[in-house]
């Protein structure tokens, strides 16, 4: 899960969050946004993503399955920040990381107390 206020960096099978709480087992904190590839933001009703360290979105109505993903053929990839209150979950969004691996995030689950979003994602290796 990840909440406001909180960076990501999706490299492989790990994700790695900015969090102000002592991590479990499978997440490692880093200090700032220094290493993440995105910045998860809300203001009010609305959710986004903003790319960080060179990394990149592709825009979710384009990325239509994981092989375009992989390939990353006919997407426009942007650093722009992405609003993701409106994706579907489970549609795939194409991302290229700050190291360079094109990737695929899918939003699974969204909690509204809290914020937090459940994300499944897959990269892979160039």
């Amino acid at each position: 899960m990840i909440f406001p206020e909180i960076g990501a960096e999706v490299d492989g099978t790990v994700i790695v969050m900015i969090v102000e709480t002592e991590p479990d087992g499978a997440l490692r904190t880093v200090s700032g946004k220094k290493g993440a590839d995105f910045w998860y933001e809300r203001n009010g009703k609305k959710r986004f993503f903003y790319p960080l360290n060179g990394a990149q979105f592709a825009d979710w109505s384009a990325s239509t399955t994981e092989e375009a993903c992989a390939n990353g053929l006919g997407l426009n990839y942007s650093t722009r920040r992405m609003r993701v209150d409106g994706i579907p979950f489970g549609a795939p969004i194409c991302l290229i990381t700050h190291k360079g691996l094109r990737g695929v995030l899918r939003l699974t689950e969204f909690d509204p107390k809290t914020s937090g979003l459940m994300i499944h994602w897959v990269t892979w290796e160039k």
